[in-house]
């Protein structure tokens, strides 16, 4: 996306209470938790929202979320994407991506693209699910696309790069997703 930083959130109250370590050495603790980028891509414009964690309490994710929001609504977006991972009890290569939209119709064109809509009753905790409540109160549209993984307390580099294919494909915009894809098969070759 060739995406440049429009801003940072540098908050030490919004971080979890933890220190993350590799191979039994503490790892710097991170200034920069959330950053908004802008981008263009095929012909479309986009903000890109990334953080690091979640905000340790509710409170504070309804506010970051909130406050996020309110901030782009003046930048009028048609849509919000946020993407969340929902479990599964195996390990499989080959993952299914949810989704769950503010309207009925969206849930159909992301079906076209291999979404299955997320059936039932359910809930989708923290900024992931806020933001695109807070943009529907805002009168935009929003969709949370859910990738399975099987790794509820790692890193999983398989869930995201299924996400990302599908987004690719609802957003049409081509997305150089090279790095990504050596990282899942290293990560699937040490893993099975």
């Amino acid at each position: 996306f060739n995406a440049v930083k429009v801003c940072s959130i540098n908050e030490p109250h919004l971080s979890t209470p933890v220190i993350s370590s590799h191979d039994g050495v503490v790892e710097d603790l991170v200034s920069e938790l959330f950053k908004l980028y802008y981008a263009e891509a095929g012909g479309k414009q986009f903000l890109i929202f990334t953080g690091i964690t979640q905000p340790p309490s509710p409170e504070w994710q309804h506010q970051l979320s909130y406050k996020i929001v309110d901030a782009v609504k003046v930048y009028r977006p048609k849509i919000i994407f946020t993407f969340a991972a929902t479990p599964i009890y195996s390990y499989r290569w080959n993952v299914n991506v949810y989704g769950i939209a503010t309207r009925r119709d969206l849930l159909e064109e992301l079906r076209v693209h291999g979404v299955i809509p997320f059936k039932g009753e359910g809930v989708i905790s923290g900024v992931n699910g806020l933001l695109v409540g807070y943009g529907k109160q805002f009168g935009i549209d929003g969709v949370i696309l859910l990738g399975e993984t099987y790794l509820t307390a790692g890193r999983d580099f398989i869930a995201p790069l299924s996400l990302l294919r599908v987004f690719s494909k609802v957003i049409n915009v081509e997305i150089d997703l090279r790095k990504m894809e050596d990282l899942a098969i290293s990560f699937h070759r040490k893993f099975y």
